[in-house]
């Protein structure tokens, strides 16, 4: 008798102690969406050009919006890193290549970055352009 009653007691403080990490983990739940940007991937050389209206959320940023059109399939992302490490290596197999000199660069609102895709956060309405080409004269390394 001695035995069932500890069997018992043990599976309730389990019991009690799994509700207790449930409750205290983070919500699965996306932030809420507060609109849309414009996303325009632009390979050059006669590709045919990918635009798309994207969902964000407060905190979005340039990276996670490119993320959120690859999970919806509206592209394919080869990327690295999150925040101020995010890289974009290539979009639907074009890829960084030394050989063409060809990078992928974006621009917010038809202006250039000046930070890492990772840290630039969007609003709705604003107009992410991604262009497959070589280093423009005007980029700070």
């Amino acid at each position: 008798m001695k035995n069932v009653v500890i069997s018992i007691s043990l599976s309730i403080l389990a019991m009690a102690s799994w509700g207790c990490d449930r409750a205290t983990s983070p919500s699965p739940l996306p932030a809420r969406e507060i609109g849309t940007v414009d996303l325009i991937v632009n390979f050059g050389d006669g590709h045919e050009t990918i635009e798309k209206a994207i969902p964000c959320s407060v905190g979005s940023t340039v990276f996670t919006t490119l993320k959120r059109a690859d999970l919806h399939g509206d592209l394919e992302l080869d990327a690295a890193g999150n925040g101020e490490t995010a890289f974009v290596n290539g979009i639907n197999g074009f890829m960084g290549d030394a050989k063409t000199g060809k990078y992928w660069f974006f621009y917010l609102n038809d202006q250039m970055a000046k930070q890492g895709c990772g840290v630039v956060e969007v609003d709705p309405g604003d107009e992410i352009e991604w262009r497959y080409q070589e280093q423009p004269a005007d980029f700070a390394q």
